[in-house]
């Protein structure tokens, strides 16, 4: 059951992080971006949503049957944080601070992503 419920929880993360990405194109599109500005724009809206995806997939609220995982949740907000600030060109500074606070808001999980 245990292994289900992680690749269940993958598969939250992959479809999140699929669907930003394609509203990140669909958003490059009616803007009007041209050649790589519309992927660089649709990579960073699947950054964002595969730090949403962690935080909805492995973070669990009262009284749910579901497992808190915060390390995992904390953990692949970094990741997603630090993709962000690499996709979007930020100096290195830039890119590690951009991991700490998607890491942040990946602990947090719930308790800020539920007024998203």
């Amino acid at each position: 059951m245990k292994k289900i419920t992680i690749k269940l929880d993958l598969i939250i993360v992959a479809i999140s992080t699929v669907l930003f990405a394609g509203f990140g194109v669909i958003d490059a599109v009616f803007r009007s971006y041209v050649n790589a500005s519309w992927l660089q724009h649709a990579a960073a809206f699947a950054c964002f949503g595969f730090m949403i995806g962690a935080i909805i997939a492995f973070d669990s609220e009262l009284g749910e049957r579901r497992k808190n995982r915060p390390f995992l949740r904390t953990l692949l907000s970094f990741a997603a944080g630090l993709g962000f600030g690499w996709v979007l060109d930020f100096p290195a500074d830039g890119i590690v601070l951009s991991g700490l606070v998607a890491s942040m808001l990946g602990y947090a999980g719930l308790s800020w992503a539920k007024y998203f």
